[in-house]
């Protein structure tokens, strides 16, 4: 388990340094990918010794002043104070990660597992020892995602410019909007539910990209106070539908919701104020974010599939999942990422990677779906592979959900209408 405490201290001691020297500190997060695999295949024993080979190679790369600490069984943290600049710090995650490009022999079994390194800077982006390690983490995450041996936290584009008090007073006074896209069954043609995706649109200048603002939430300590606002909104237009709908709603949950308490009760609570059947919600979790700590991600999302909910990996195929991740996490829904959809017509073996996911989630009693079609060509081979369900702007764009359900409550009329 990690020692946060030791952690802070060893980061608050290399900052005040770097303020009296007018220097750098990089707070460097190493994950060893695989090791769990390890210890299932060679025994406890091998794991430990793999660990302990890691922890060698760290710090026979890095600097006697460096300070390395280990967060449990797979993670180390490791201080580097005195840096002239951001690029010394690139440099040192470059040999960390070169150090671990040959296999660990510990035992007699090779492991051939693969680390992600995050990093993160003071003063570039923080002075306080948490919010550092936070940041690291988010940019570990960032290297999983793109497949990059490290990631750096990165500023936030400027033409964002969103402030704190901003985007707070926006989530309180809901001045944020609800936008559903729909999904389709590929056999029956039939619309079967929607995602929903939060906007925002602030007085007087130009909309601010999701990927801008929900990051932002997950770096200020927002994110919890936008998830609650999404789902409260989300299901308060579902709730507006026609009875008997039989639409599904998906809604995106952060990988920081799961440190936070009571989520799994909050999310059953807004179910019930807007009386909606937990069958009827389906909440999405990244790739990397389900793998990230599996054991909470399973823990969390079983309660809310015993409660009915229904769950989706979403982003798949972008991250590292393995067949025995899948197996563990309790997932209704495999969403295969819309940059292999996009890539299939051109790249053969991309094609035969989709059919295998879809093969993969067939065989592990999940729906399919896939995201970004955007042509009927798309739209057909992935009939042709067996894929469940689709979505992309071909069939239909994001439209605001007040929008949507007006048009969705004069369709169902009509259709009663014409039935008579």
């Amino acid at each position: 388990m990690l020692n946060r405490e030791h952690v802070f201290t060893a980061i608050a001691e290399a900052v005040r340094e770097a303020q009296a020297e007018g220097s750098h500190v990089a707070v460097m997060l190493l994950r060893l990918h695989g090791l769990r695999e390890i210890c299932l295949q060679s025994g406890y024993a091998a794991g430990d010794a793999a660990v302990e080979v890691s922890r060698e190679r760290l710090t026979a790369c890095l600097r006697p002043r460096d300070v390395v600490i280990q967060g449990g069984e797979d993670m180390f943290i490791a201080v580097l104070g005195g840096l002239r600049n951001a690029t010394h710090a690139q440099l040192a995650a470059v040999r960390a990660a070169a150090a671990f490009d040959m296999s660990q022999r510990p035992t007699s079994t090779p492991w051939n597992g693969r680390v992600a390194i995050g990093l993160a800077l003071y003063p570039d982006h923080a002075d306080d020892p948490e919010r550092l390690c936070r940041l690291a983490e988010r940019a570990h995450d960032e290297a999983l995602r793109s497949g990059q041996a490290f990631a750096v936290h990165g500023p936030y584009r400027s033409p964002a410019n969103i402030r704190y008090e901003e985007l707070r007073d926006a989530i309180q006074a809901s001045r944020l909007d609800v936008y559903f896209q729909p999904w389709w069954d590929v056999e029956s043609g039939h619309m079967v539910g929607v995602e929903s995706l939060a906007r925002w649109f602030p007085p007087g200048r130009d909309p601010v990209p999701p990927s801008d603002f929900v990051s932002f939430a997950e770096d200020h300590d927002l994110i919890e106070p936008l998830s609650h606002w999404s789902l409260q909104a989300s299901l308060r237009f579902m709730a507006q539908l026609p009875k008997g709908h039989g639409l599904e709603l998906a809604v995106n949950l952060s990988s920081q919701l799961f440190a936070t308490a009571g989520l799994v009760e909050r999310v059953l609570g807004a179910l019930e104020i807007w009386s909606i059947p937990p069958t009827s919600l389906c909440v999405e979790v990244t790739e990397t974010a389900a793998i990230h700590n599996i054991d909470t991600s399973v823990q969390l999302l079983g309660r809310l599939r015993d409660k009915g909910v229904r769950v989706a990996i979403d982003d798949f195929g972008t991250g590292f999942a393995s067949f025995a991740y899948l197996r563990r996490l309790p997932a209704t829904e495999l969403k295969i990422d819309m940059s292999l959809i996009r890539a299939m017509a051109n790249e053969p073996r991309t094609a035969s990677l989709v059919q295998a996911m879809i093969d993969t989630g067939r065989h592990l009693d999940m729906k399919t779906v896939a995201e970004g079609i955007e042509d009927a060509e798309t739209l057909a081979s992935l009939r042709e592979m067996g894929c469940d369900m689709v979505q992309g702007y071909y069939l239909a764009r994001p439209e605001p959900a007040r929008q949507f359900v007006e048009r969705y409550r004069q369709d169902a009329e009509q259709a009663a209408a014409q039935s008579h």
